[in-house]
Parts: structure tokens; sequence; C-alpha cells
């Protein structure tokens, strides 16, 4: 619990964390951007953006609170780009 006289300071805002269509929005723009670079790639951004999307909902069934402290949880994001990008890869080939 944060004093009062702290508040009374210092702003405090909660921002849970991004639901599926936020997700597939921050997704989407992150792999339109990278696949573009290879223009080969580009048609595969979509199914890339579900994959990583699905990825993360199924992996936050397991990633709790209790299971993670905080500094962990904030590269959780970075992993599951890395291997939502694994995953299109193999479903693809």
């Amino acid at each position: 619990m944060l004093h009062f006289r702290f508040l009374r300071h210092v702003p405090v805002v909660y921002v849970d964390y991004p639901g599926e269509l936020s997700l597939t929005q921050i997704y989407g723009t992150f792999n339109r951007a990278m696949l573009r670079l290879v223009p080969s790639l580009k048609p595969y951004s979509d199914p890339l953006t579900s994959a990583m999307v699905e990825f993360y909902l199924m992996s936050q069934v397991w990633y709790t609170q209790h299971v993670l402290s905080t500094h962990l949880k904030a590269g959780i994001g970075q992993v599951l780009i890395q291997y939502s990008i694994v995953y299109v890869c193999n479903a693809v080939t």
C-alpha cells in the first residue's frame, strides 16, 4: 500500500495485460514491419500474428503471478515472439 503523501506527488496508473484484440494489433504491426524487409515473407504476417497471439494466450494460463516474479514476466513477450516464429515456420513447412 502506497502512502497518501507519496500519492499526492506521483500519479499511479494501473495497466492490465493486453487482451486478444490488443495483442493482435501489437503483434500484427510488428510482424508487418519486420516482414516488409523480406518481400517473399510478407504474406505470412497474418498467420504469424495469429500464432503469436494464440501462443501468448495459451501460455498465459501457465505463467501466473504465483509462478513468475515480476521481472521475469516483463520478458515473456520477447520469448513468445521467438517461439511463435518457430511455431509458424514449422507449421508452414
